[in-house]
């Protein structure tokens, strides 16, 4: 059984130049799903994926620099010709125009061998499935032209024959078929016919398409088309090209098959072409796998306004996908098929154009001429970055235009390296993971793979050498972006100054921002009079970062202050950092407001207020002494050593939880007292100003850590009291205090 479309041969056929034969493979590019969008669609399968370059929209991209030169040389006035026609039986040994498409199920049918004349080191060579009748390019309305293939008077010319199996979504396209009871085998490459001596089905060339996958030819190799392409993939089809209400699909999502005669060709071939033709070269002719896209300007609209429906959807496809240049032959034939004709499944699904009435009408597709159209430039551009400065392994948006239709195959580089991530979310963005790298540098977007043409004689056949794909976006437009944290700045002055003087070295920065390391070691005062930033801030050996009032420091990540190291806020003043504020070895933190992610504290003095939400951690052997009025959240936990509270608070509602070992036991000592002169955290009436109390006085190490929470007595203001585990209020040594006290901690837990 068969199901088939129909096609004429080209009236104004021009003999393409012979094909050199060398090895062949197919090529398969391994890809993810990239777009979520439909793709055209036969009986419900998707011809190739949907970012195969045939089902790329192009609506969007520029148009290329020599464009106007091109329709010039093709003729401005030439008008489109629609390459299909009618499909009917009754019109008897009428030429068939337009390349049919038999359609089988593979599974389980049987297959033909066919000797493969002409090309035969660049065919698939595997067994079709060619169904009793098939039909070929260049036969009758009522059935097939038994003169053969080629050019004489009555042959089938091109004579392609298709074969798409539904069961597996595989295109077998040949050309130059030759049927087992043909006179004559189709001309070899001398352009001889010889007569056919043998029942066998011959073809000059065999390209096997498996369409579930981006795949793609030898680069410099043919196939049953000239441009190394597939022919199924782009042929304008009625039951897209029909109205939903006729029973099509109503619109058409892909590019559409054109030919060009030899004199506007190139002897080239741009993505996704991979074969050339023999002329001239010019500048203002166009390579093999040239898109051209029709205008979408008012007085385009307008004609298409006024077209028939079916007219309508072909010309709107030709907006939105545009015309490849797949073949040589008649200036602006845009190749289709006269009918869809499914014979093997049930309900059929025969499908026709309206050709009289609209396609061929005076107001249907042949009112376009070449100047309603442009040749379009599909190079990747990248015109933004969501940011331009970043760490290693962020993520990151690119915006720009042509990153659809790679085929899976979209880089990004950041100087010479590629990201390692790419994820494709439109044709004008990508998001990206930022690979490793330091200082400045230019990103740019390829779209393709390297490759190189071993079969083709012009070593400039291939236009994006040595790429194949669309190419490199262009280097010298490329948007800079800053590694963050990878350039260091060292404070180099010999006394005080300001964070924006020239005093630091070591990068190619004036003074640090966001993205830089700023490092003082030396016993200098540093200062910040107005609202800067750093990437990583380091104190230390003496130094001093002073924040004058109104003004503000932002470090994005850590922040240390060691030994005897000073950061000081002025009243009014801010400083936060992104990540931990780390404090040792006699570090100083003075002043006014400090927000952190967190706080890791080993040996140092802080009379700044604390803000943020991770927390206090006091580790080491050091001695911790805190006198601001604190406000973090999170638990404040003692790992080991000393945490004094002098003359300020620990947090409303932080739990404490206080730890350590014989060998280096922990303390909290509560060295404060209220307006009354009460040791805060001690009931009234009790004395002494200082009471230092180890947490546990388990009798064999290691001690575990007792949690206890702080709360607040609005008799005794801010004082800090503390709970077990059991929810009973107790003293620094453990003793349950009074009733009042247990009710307010049962109130506050």
């Amino acid at each position: 059984m068969l199901a088939a479309l129909f096609y004429r041969p080209r009236r104004a056929r021009l003999a393409v130049a012979p094909r050199r034969q060398k090895p062949a493979r197919n090529r398969v590019c391994r890809v993810e799903t990239l777009e979520n969008r439909l793709a055209l669609t036969l009986f419900g399968q998707s011809l190739f994926p949907a970012d195969y370059p045939w089902n790329q929209n192009i609506s969007a991209a520029p148009v290329a620099g020599n464009s106007a030169a091109i329709i010039a040389n093709i003729g401005a006035s030439v008008h489109i010709h629609p390459d299909w026609g009618d499909d009917n039986p009754a019109n008897g040994a009428a030429p068939l125009y337009g390349i049919p498409f038999n359609v089988v199920h593979g599974n389980g049918m049987a297959t033909t061998n066919v000797i493969i004349d002409n090309y035969p080191d660049e065919s698939d060579i595997v067994p079709v499935p060619i169904p009793p009748n098939a039909v070929a390019e260049g036969d009758y309305q009522n059935g097939p032209n038994l003169t053969g293939g080629g050019y004489k008077t009555g042959q089938r010319g091109d004579s392609h024959l298709i074969v798409w199996d539904e069961d597996n979504n595989i295109a077998y396209e040949l050309y130059g078929v030759s049927r087992p009871n043909d006179p004559t085998l189709f001309p070899n490459n001398n352009n001889v016919e010889v007569a056919k001596t043998d029942t066998a089905w011959h073809a000059a060339q065999e390209t096997v398409w498996y369409m579930n996958t981006d795949q793609f030819r030898t680069l410099g190799a043919t196939s049953a088309d000239a441009a190394g392409l597939s022919i199924l993939a782009g042929l304008a089809r009625p039951d897209e090209g029909r109205t939903a209400a006729e029973g099509g699909q109503g619109v058409i999502n892909h590019a559409l098959r054109l030919t060009l005669p030899s004199n506007a060709v190139n002897p080239q071939y741009i993505y996704p072409a991979s074969h050339v033709v023999n002329d001239s070269q010019a500048s203002y002719k166009v390579p093999f796998g040239a898109r051209l896209r029709l205008m979408n300007t008012p007085a385009v609209n307008s004609l298409i306004n006024n077209m028939p429906p079916e007219s309508q959807i072909v010309a709107r496809a030709m907006q939105q996908y545009g015309l490849i240049v797949a073949d040589i032959g008649t200036a602006m034939y845009v190749t289709g098929a006269s009918a869809t004709i499914d014979t093997v499944d049930t309900p059929s699904t025969d499908q026709v154009w309206n050709m009289d009435n609209d396609i061929l009408a005076s107001n249907g597709l042949k009112v376009l001429t070449a100047s309603d159209f442009e040749v379009v430039d599909l190079t990747p551009r990248v015109t933004g970055l969501s940011a331009t400065k970043a760490a290693a392994g962020s993520t990151i948006s690119l915006f720009g235009q042509n990153f659809s239709g790679a085929a899976g195959h979209l880089t990004v580089f950041f100087g010479n390296t590629p990201s390692p991530t790419v994820t494709y979310v439109g044709d004008s963005q990508l998001n990206v993971v930022v690979p490793s790298g330091s200082g400045t540098v230019g990103v740019t977007v390829q779209s393709g793979v390297v490759d190189a043409d071993n079969i083709s004689g012009n070593p400039n056949a291939n236009v994006t050498k040595p790429i194949f794909g669309y190419g490199v976006s262009a280097a010298a437009t490329a948007p800079s972006f800053t590694y963050v944290g990878s350039i260091t700045l060292t404070w180099n002055g010999s006394a005080t100054g300001n964070w924006t003087d020239p005093k630091w070295n070591g990068g190619s920065v004036t003074y640090p921002d966001n993205t830089v390391n700023a490092v003082i070691n030396t016993q200098n005062v540093v200062q910040v009079t107005s609202n800067q930033s750093a990437y990583s801030l380091a104190i230390s050996g003496g130094g001093q970062v002073a924040v004058a009032a109104s003004a503000s420091l932002s470090v994005t990540t850590n922040t240390s202050v060691t030994a005897g190291g000073t950061l000081s806020i002025a009243a009014g003043g801010t400083f936060s950092t992104g990540s931990t504020l780390n404090l040792d070895t006699a570090g100083h933190i003075t002043g006014g407001s400090i927000t952190a992610a967190a706080y890791q504290f080993n040996d140092g003095t802080v009379s700044a207020s604390l803000a943020g939400t991770g927390g206090l951690t006091k580790s080491g052997a050091g001695t911790v002494t805190l006198s601001g009025t604190n406000a973090y959240g999170g638990a404040t936990i003692v790992q080991s050593g000393t945490l004094i509270v002098s003359g300020g608070t620990l947090p409303r509602g932080t739990s404490l939880m206080i730890g350590g070992n014989a060998g280096s036991p922990a303390a909290v000592i509560i060295a404060a007292t209220d307006a009354s002169g009460n040791p805060l955290g001690l009931p009234s009436g009790n004395s002494g100003a200082g009471i230092a109390k180890t947490a546990v006085t388990a009798a064999a190490p290691p001690f575990p850590p007792v949690s206890k929470t702080v709360t607040h007595i609005a008799a005794h203001r801010d004082f800090p009291m503390l709970s077990d585990r059991s929810g009973k209020a107790v003293e620094p040594n453990g003793h349950q205090r009074t009733s009042m006290l247990q009710s307010a901690a049962r109130r506050n837990r």
